[in-house]
């Protein structure tokens, strides 16, 4: 399976022009996901076999991700990574299908934006200078 990696990371390098930054995100981040599958499969890595990669093993990889308190960004991003490399092996031969098209990515985190209390809102509405015209449209426009 190192192999594969690395023949994966020289197709990200050299056919689609990648950074360095980014061959090197894509390497650790499915690194990380190998070295998970092969914990769960009880072998080293380099005995793993591309049709071990499955959508209960990605899943269950993701989960361990977000268990681990991994930001929903960070766990997207690396799960991104995962993809590629499964449709790398899919286009090259290795597998006949893409489990990672059925894991769902897991949803971004909306944070909700502060809101000005009373005194914040009367110093906002009094901040535009009125003896100017652009002063006296700002402040008719708060």
């Amino acid at each position: 399976m190192r192999d594969l990696l690395h023949d994966f990371l020289d197709f990200l390098r050299l056919n689609r022009n990648r950074s360095p930054h980014t061959v090197l995100a894509y390497e650790s981040d499915v690194t990380q996901f190998l070295g998970s599958l092969a914990t769960d499969r009880g072998r080293p890595v380099a005995e793993l076999r591309p049709d071990d990669i499955s959508r209960v093993a990605i899943r269950g990889w993701l989960a361990q991700l977000l268990k681990q308190g991994l930001s929903r960004a960070s766990a997207a991003r690396k799960l991104s990574a995962v993809r590629a490399f499964v449709r790398y092996l899919r286009r090259e031969g290795y597998l006949e299908s893409d489990a990672s098209l059925l894991v769902a990515s897991p949803k971004k985190e909306q944070k909700v934006p502060r809101h000005l209390d009373g005194d914040g809102m009367t110093r906002l509405v009094e901040m535009p200078d009125t003896s100017t015209a652009l002063g006296l449209r700002d402040r008719a426009m708060l």
